[in-house]
């Protein structure tokens, strides 16, 4: 159970933090992208504006991928 500072406009799920689990990606109308590990808030990023839509792209899972293999977490700006 997770309670976000304000409305959630959308959702994903996804391998953020290890590649063999799946984590929550919220999209929030407070302009901020929030990362769950279980319950617990694991990151968020600012955005310029509310988000409306959280979309898990998996073309670019391959291609980080394929320039850095030993990294598995998502980067900043990629989240």
């Amino acid at each position: 159970y997770y309670m976000a500072n304000d409305k959630v406009n959308d959702m994903a799920v996804a391998a953020v933090i290890l590649p063999d689990e799946k984590n929550p990606i919220l999209g929030c109308a407070d302009r901020f992208i929030r990362i769950l590990q279980g319950s617990e808030l694991y990151y968020e990023a600012a955005t310029p504006g509310a988000c409306t839509v959280v979309e898990h792209c998996i073309v670019n899972d391959r291609k980080r991928a394929e320039l850095n293999p030993e990294d598995k977490k998502a980067k900043a700006r990629e989240v």
